[in-house]
């Protein structure tokens, strides 16, 4: 069980978003880039996906978690320059950033959490209130054991020369 608050050090009370951005920028969508033997996926009933460009019995996936950490980093710095009236700066255009939005949508919808939310009338349901939760540490080993060594980066590399390029296990984030 994991206690969920209104406002943590990704959202500081009071305090300039600048404050936070390091941490959103150590946030490594990528880690969530797996390659596993495709017969072992076939096995758990996984759709068909890319190679590995230098393993063709080995699948490559993005596990979604992974993929709404990345859509939420995008909506974050849209969101920023948006408000502080800077150059839209997303080279995916804003149709990813549309993506992004519904992609987060049709996963509140999908997940459906329906836990009751306590509230007191102060615009602040259920902060402090105990969830029950997947295990991050768990997925992040899961991700780590099946890495496809896929880097984030900026300027995009070609889809071919991305892989090889192994993370240290970590994904910036937190265990909470």
């Amino acid at each position: 069980y994991t206690q969920i608050h209104w406002h943590t050090e990704y959202s500081p009370l009071g305090k300039a978003h600048s404050e936070s951005d390091h941490l959103w920028d150590i946030i490594l969508p990528s880690h969530g880039f797996i390659a596993v033997d495709r017969q072992w996926a076939a096995a758990r009933n996984w759709p068909d996906t890319m190679s590995m460009p230098n393993d063709t019995r080995k699948g490559v996936y993005l596990l979604e978690a992974y993929h709404h950490l990345y859509c939420l980093r995008i909506m974050r710095t849209t969101f920023w320059e948006a408000v502080e009236q800077r150059p839209f700066s997303h080279p995916g255009g804003m149709g990813h950033v549309e993506h992004c939005f519904d992609a987060l949508r049709q996963a509140i919808q999908c997940y459906a959490d329906d836990t009751p939310l306590y509230t007191f009338g102060k615009f602040t349901a259920g902060d402090g209130q105990v969830h029950q939760c997947r295990s991050w540490h768990e997925l992040r080993h899961f991700a780590t054991s099946y890495t496809a060594c896929y880097p984030d980066s900026v300027p995009p590399i070609p889809l071919g020369d991305h892989f090889g390029f192994c993370d240290d296990g970590r994904d910036g984030l937190e265990e909470g």
